[in-house]
């Protein structure tokens, strides 16, 4: 099925560049999973993949509201990181990065407007993608098991497979046994590299798909507790000799959270000096340096951007956050067949991507900074007025 996103009976069948603007930030992330090196090379060209979209669609595409109250997050760091920042010269450096990638990320997915979505070519290369970074992961995986000596906890992380998982299931659309074996594979990994916020994100986001499509979403805030019960009990199983039972439910919890309750505690203990508009873009670690605490990430990225960019900041992310995330109760109710199944996969996908950034990732990781947006917008783009599923355009 071909899918027009605000298109017209003449918009032309799906190109190249199309094809480049859809599936380049999954490659990201996946590429960011085999190895930091790759996808930072990935990451570095984006900004020309960006240039060279625009140039295809001979328009710069005008941002809706919500993404320039992003831009606010952005301003409102950069300016407290100017007047406030510890490292001023290592914050500008990762907040140029930062814009770099997000500007990236949104002006390439808006030339998709009046583009012609081929949802199963889509699919197909979602799938390949995220199945290719399943295979790496599993190849390390096993190298992990063979060597006594590595932390596999430490050492084998998979975020990024976790939020490209739902996607490859917009290829297994009406074939049960490979939609089951795919779940069964990613749980299988996730378990066996003592991966428990990553197998959090893995369930909430396979039954988010099923959910959404079958219209029964209405039963996901009652399952994500089971969900969270669960990994806490593997955590439990698999880490018996960490924890102290006779701990009150606040220590035992912090135990179980491998320590991240404690390390929340203790950004309110010591926020910022102004906290309207923070202590500056990527400074907190070095605020936390100042208390003895030798931290790279607060393993929340929603409590990280409040203490870099005040509850300005923050107010401003969230705000265009939700706005654009309304875009999911439109899909909800009016898209239907092929084009409904893969919106729920990317719904799935952006829910894997908020439990990673509320439990382990920052907000300038890849998977925060440009998986999430990219998510955001291609949800965004499929409910624009004027819409449709079309056949094939065929052209000279």
């Amino acid at each position: 099925m071909h899918f027009i996103l605000r298109g017209n009976p003449k918009t032309p069948k799906n190109s190249w560049a199309t094809h480049l603007a859809l599936i380049y930030p999954a490659a990201i992330i996946g590429a960011f999973q085999v190895g930091r090196g790759v996808g930072n090379i990935l990451l570095a060209i984006y900004p020309f993949v960006t240039l060279y979209l625009l140039h295809e669609s001979r328009k710069i595409p005008k941002p809706p509201l919500p993404i320039y109250l992003f831009f606010g997050f952005i301003l409102t760091s950069g300016a407290s990181l100017i007047f406030f920042g510890i490292d001023k010269p290592h914050g500008i450096e990762r907040w140029l990065i930062y814009v770099l990638a997000t500007l990236s990320t949104f002006y390439a997915t808006l030339t998709l407007l009046n583009k012609q979505i081929d949802v199963t070519t889509i699919s197909l290369w979602l799938a390949i993608i995220a199945i290719g970074t399943a295979a790496t992961q599993t190849g390390k995986l096993l190298l992990f098991l063979l060597n006594d000596g590595v932390n596999i906890a430490s050492n084998f992380s998979t975020h990024n497979l976790s939020a490209l998982a739902p996607l490859a299931l917009s290829y297994f659309i009406l074939n049960w046994w490979k939609q089951a074996a795919w779940m069964g594979l990613i749980i299988t990994l996730l378990a066996l590299g003592d991966s428990r916020t990553e197998a959090l994100m893995a369930l909430a986001a396979f039954a988010t798909v099923y959910l959404f499509h079958y219209r029964k979403f209405f039963l996901f805030p009652l399952l994500l507790p089971v969900f969270f019960v669960i990994t806490v009990v593997y955590g439990f199983a698999m880490r018996p000799d960490t924890l102290d039972l006779q701990a009150n439910i606040l220590e035992l919890a912090n135990g179980l959270s491998s320590r991240r309750i404690e390390l929340w505690m203790i950004a309110f203990e010591h926020p910022p000096e102004i906290t309207s508009i923070g202590a500056g873009f990527a400074q907190s670690r070095f605020h936390f340096l100042q208390h003895d605490y030798f931290l790279s990430a607060f393993h929340n990225a929603f409590l990280e951007m409040w203490f870099d960019g005040g509850w300005l900041g923050l107010g401003l992310y969230l705000v265009g956050f939700l706005l654009l995330a309304t875009s999911i109760f439109q899909g909800y109710r009016k898209l239907t067949g092929d084009t409904r199944w893969l919106f729920s996969c990317f719904v799935g996908a952006l829910v894997a991507t908020i439990i990673s950034g509320m439990l382990d990732r920052s907000y300038t990781s890849p998977l925060f900074n440009v998986f999430l947006p990219y998510c955001l917008i291609i949800l965004y783009l499929f409910c624009l007025p004027n819409n449709k599923p079309h056949k094939p355009i065929e052209t000279k």
